[in-house]
C-alpha cells in the first residue's frame, strides 16, 4: 500500500515523486499485491491523520492517494478473485523466510500520503508479513486430502532465496525431496529425480 502512495524508483538516481508513484503503479501486479480481507481483516494496515484503513477499505484508500483509476480492475478483477483461497488438491510445499524485520503498519502524520510515514515493524521476510506467509497455512491445513508441508528459513530475507547459500541447498532439497514422492508424468514413468542431468545439476547449485 505505501507503494502505491509513495511510489519506488527501482534503483534509477533522483527520480520525482510522481514518476515514482506512475512507476509503481503501472506494474501489472501492483494491485494484485494488496492486502485483502478474507486474510488480514481488520487490522490496521495504514494509519493517516483522520483515518485508519483496512483491508476492507483498499477502495477508499486508492480513493485518498488520489488512484482512482485503481478502484475498477482492484473491485472487478482482483477482489473476486481473493474472496476464497481454495485449497488446491495437489501436494503443497510452502517455504517462507521469517525472523527478518518486515513492514506491518503504515503511519502517516500531518504531510498525509505525500510524507514519509512511520513504518511499524513485525515479523516475516522483509517483504512479506507474517499475516500473508501464513495464509495458505491457516486455510489448507485442516482440508481433508491435502497435502501441505511449511518450512520456515530463519533470517533469510524474501530476495535472498536464490542466493543465501544456505536458502538455496535448502529449496533444492525440498524440490528433490518433492520429486521422489510424486509421478509427474506416470503414463510415461517419468520422475522428477530421473531427469537428464538432474543430480549433477542439483550437485553445483
Amino acid at each position: 500500500m505505501n507503494e502505491l502512495a509513495a511510489g519506488m524508483d527501482f534503483g534509477l538516481p533522483n527520480l520525482a515523486r510522481p514518476s515514482r508513484t506512475r512507476l509503481a503503479r503501472s506494474q501489472q501486479s501492483a494491485l494484485w499485491r494488496l492486502p485483502t480481507p478474507m486474510v488480514f481483516g481488520d487490522r490496521p494496515l495504514v494509519v493517516a491523520k483522520n483515518r485508519t484503513y483496512t483491508a476492507h477499505d483498499i477502495v477508499e484508500f486508492l480513493q485518498a492517494i488520489r488512484f482512482a483509476e485503481g478502484v475498477r480492475p482492484y473491485l472487478t478483477r482482483v477482489l473476486p478473485m481473493w474472496e476464497a483461497l481454495p485449497a488446491p488438491m495437489v501436494p503443497v510445499t510452502s517455504i517462507m523466510g521469517v525472523g527478518v524485520s518486515t513492514p506491518d503498519t503504515f503511519q502517516y502524520g500531518e504531510a498525509g500520503f505525500i510524507g514519509t510515514p512511520e513504518v511499524v515493524y513485525g515479523d516475516g521476510d522483509g517483504d512479506i508479513n507474517m499475516v500473508s506467509l501464513v495464509a495458505i497455512e491457516k486455510e489448507w491445513s485442516g482440508v481433508e486430502g491435502q497435502v501441505l508441508k511449511v518450512v520456515r528459513l530463519p533470517s533469510v530475507h524474501h530476495t535472498e532465496f536464490f542466493s543465501d547459500g544456505f536458502a538455496v541447498k535448502k529449496v533444492v532439497a525440498e524440490i528433490r525431496e518433492a520429486g521422489r514422492t510424486a509421478n509427474l508424468c506416470p503414463k510415461i514413468g517419468v520422475q522428477i529425480d530421473r531427469l537428464p542431468g538432474w543430480d549433477e545439476e542439483m550437485q553445483t547449485a
